[in-house]
């Protein structure tokens, strides 16, 4: 079976934040694409979240997490961050054996997602408020 070609696009956009669609084999020449999209739209001030809806991403090789890891402590200073949709059951895998789900919440739906950084993001997140709206997902209050 040959394996897909990496692809990722902008799906949706809002103030604060964007959707990305991850598909295809992640391992080999995906960083530069992932650093060309997700970096500069975490460094962008009005952007506190990015979501990956990763159902079509095959795998994920350690230089393509990185530069995801990276978006996320980039959004992570702003009190926001990066959350993965729908992984396929080996990135899900993939995730938990490198602790990454630990780091940045799992999802079921782009809308569960975005409902949890409404509710955990930087304006709305109450003074001491270190629990999650979803429960087994981690924080992104750095207080905790």
């Amino acid at each position: 079976m040959p394996v897909a070609v990496f692809r990722i696009e902008m799906a949706n956009c809002w103030d604060d934040g964007a959707v990305f669609t991850l598909e295809g084999d992640g391992s080999r020449e995906s960083r530069a694409a992932l650093m060309d999209s997700l970096v500069p739209m975490a460094r962008n001030p009005g952007t506190h979240w990015l979501i990956l809806d990763c159902r079509g991403l095959e795998s994920i090789g350690s230089h393509s997490l990185g530069a995801i890891i990276l978006s996320h402590l980039l959004l992570k200073a702003k009190k926001g961050g990066v959350a993965w949709v729908r992984p396929t059951p080996f990135v899900k895998g993939l995730l938990r054996r490198t602790g990454v789900d630990r780091l940045m919440p799992v999802m079921e739906t782009v809308d569960e997602a975005r409902l949890w950084f409404r509710l955990n993001g930087p304006q709305r997140t109450p003074k001491g408020f270190a629990g999650s709206v979803l429960e087994g997902t981690p924080s992104l209050n750095p207080s905790e």
